[in-house]
């Protein structure tokens, strides 16, 4: 299971690409879609009204001992928060690309991975081809979402390694 962050769904669907997420067990927390879809609507953001399309399965995240604990963490937002929460009592996946929350996650053992592995994931399961998936990542970015350079090559070798 992923528990989806605001820049997966932001991004995917900025890209038109929330169909990356079919066939993987998602859900994200109210605390992510309020500020995506309530917020991004009320923004005018394009990218909201296709989430909410999208549908994408909402939950609370739970205010446990990992919630208590991590609350007072400086610079981790209430969605980093929830979602971090939510992956570890699900014993989960956290998708983020937020460089905070993925700290505090490898520190806590909450495993985390990123947008691109649900792109390269979607590939691997042949959900998506990989020349799709090359699009859809150069429509991210070109979108703003930030990956480094480096890291960008290394997603097209993955690509190319996946079409052979």
């Amino acid at each position: 299971m992923y528990v989806l962050d605001a820049t997966p769904l932001i991004y995917l669907a900025k890209a038109d690409a929330l169909g990356v997420l079919d066939g993987f067990e998602t859900v994200t927390t109210q605390a992510v879609y309020d500020e995506v879809v309530v917020r991004g609507k009320e923004a005018e953001a394009p990218d909201a009204r296709r989430i909410e399309r999208y549908d994408p399965e909402v939950t609370e995240s739970p205010r446990n001992e990992t919630y208590s604990r991590l609350s007072d963490t400086d610079r981790l937002s209430d969605a980093n928060l929830g979602v971090l929460t939510l992956a570890d009592e699900r014993n989960a996946t956290a998708v983020m690309d937020e460089k905070r929350g993925r700290t505090v996650a490898e520190v806590e053992g909450i495993d985390v991975r990123g947008t691109a592995y649900l792109l390269l994931n979607s590939v691997k399961y042949d959900a998506t081809e990989a020349d799709e998936a090359r699009e859809i990542l150069d429509d991210m970015v070109d979108s703003g979402w930030y990956c480094s350079t480096s890291f960008y090559s290394d997603i097209l070798d993955k690509l190319d390694e996946m079409r052979d």
